[in-house]
């Protein structure tokens, strides 16, 4: 049951082993592929449009394209780390 919860997830929390093991090992993994809805899910964030692309020469458009890019990555980045935390389901 450790294993299976080790594979699934991030590794059980406090009773999930002896819960496991109470309701059977084909409970426990059906229960780990098919979870109910996540409340605890972060909402996926706005990240707004994509940077309009720029001309070639114009230096300035591109750093500046660069950086709202870059932004975009690091608030993705943060709300996924956040979800994977904060969900009762890692697996899905």
């Amino acid at each position: 049951m450790r294993r299976l919860l080790d594979r699934f997830g991030f590794g059980p929390g406090p009773g999930d082993v002896d819960a496991g093991v109470t309701r059977g090992f084909a409970a426990t993994a059906a229960a780990l592929l098919n979870p109910a809805p996540d409340p605890a899910a972060a909402p996926e964030p706005d990240l707004g449009a994509e940077p309009a692309k720029v001309a070639k020469g114009d230096t300035a458009g591109k750093k500046a394209r660069a950086q709202q890019l870059r932004r975009q990555e690091v608030t993705l980045t943060t709300w996924w780390l956040d979800r994977m935390v904060a969900t009762t389901a890692p697996l899905t």
